[in-house]
């Protein structure tokens, strides 16, 4: 006997008293995920934040900055992602929902219900996700009360769903499994959750910023922040952006001579350089938009 899925309504409009708004000021996932480029043992910290809003017409949108959208095999990055929240149903949309409005979460829904999502894989397929819920109950964290939902998965088997935190594993809880293998770059553990009136919530024995990269270098552009490591290398010089780009940013290393010997029009929010052809020594690297530039040194051994 097939078993029946009865789909969750969606209320666009409905406002509930004592409602759990999602992703509120000074939101932050923190989680730890494998090096996609070092070995398994290597681990970087991927952080989703609420950047800011975006408004259209009569509606206010909130923006998502992440690196990652997958559980795994992140080629490129899809960010930023809209959030919109209507009653207790959360929507997103960015590129891999081909800029459609999608569920992120239901909370409306009640044991046996469910919602779908669909989203883009690498290769440019889509595919649909079914989420129907088993289980529905209350946990009481930080003095708040929090709706829980256990719901049949088909990325985990089967896993916790909170208002406030989202998924117990990645907040977009989707796999990429258009493209093959990839070395690394896998979803290890959800670290931790913070917002301004919800204060942190740890979820394991790691601190909300572990990571065991070293040689990390930050700096800042125009409010975007820019990881570069590992500093020194002796190969691959990964870049990482974290923030919403509105302009184009180019990237430019030199020799200690000023000759240049890498340019790139326009960096993504995830890029690899390799420098293996390169002569051991000190190199700068700049980032430029149109009317700033940042300059720091490298180190390739």
């Amino acid at each position: 006997m097939k078993k029946l899925i009865l789909f969750c309504s969606v209320l666009p409009f409905l406002k509930l008293s004592g409602q759990v708004i999602f992703c509120p000021p000074g939101a932050e996932w923190h989680y730890e995920f494998t090096n996609g480029i070092f070995s398994p043992f290597e681990r970087i910290n991927e952080k989703i934040y609420y950047y800011g809003d975006s408004i259209s017409g009569a509606e206010t949108f909130k923006i998502l900055s992440h690196n990652k959208f997958f559980r795994q095999c992140n080629m490129s990055s899809p960010a930023p992602t809209l959030i919109k929240q209507k009653g207790d149903t959360i929507y997103f949309k960015n590129g891999r929902t081909q800029n459609s409005w999608q569920i992120l979460y239901n909370f409306a829904c009640a044991v046996g219900q469910s919602w779908q999502t669909t989203v883009l894989q690498k290769n440019g397929n889509p595919i649909t996700y079914t989420y129907v819920v088993d289980s529905v109950a209350y946990v009481i964290i930080n003095g708040f009360t929090l709706k829980r939902l256990k719901v049949s998965d088909p990325v985990s088997g089967s896993i916790y769903i909170t208002e406030r935190f989202g998924s117990a594993q990645f907040l977009f809880n989707y796999n990429n499994s258009g493209i093959g293998g990839c070395d690394g770059d896998y979803f290890q553990s959800f670290l931790c959750y913070t917002d301004n009136s919800f204060g942190t919530k740890v979820f394991g024995a790691k601190p909300c910023d572990y990571s065991n990269l070293t040689g990390v270098s930050t700096l800042y552009l125009k409010g975007i922040e820019i990881l570069v490591y590992p500093n020194p290398t002796s190969g691959q010089l990964h870049l990482c952006l974290a923030g919403v780009k509105t302009e184009k940013i180019t990237v430019i290393i030199t020799n200690a001579l000023g000759q240049n010997v890498f340019s790139l029009n326009s960096v993504e929010q995830s890029q690899e350089i390799d420098l293996s052809g390169l002569a051991t020594g000190i190199y700068f690297l700049k980032f430029q938009d149109n009317s700033e530039q940042k300059i720091f040194r490298i180190i390739k051994e």
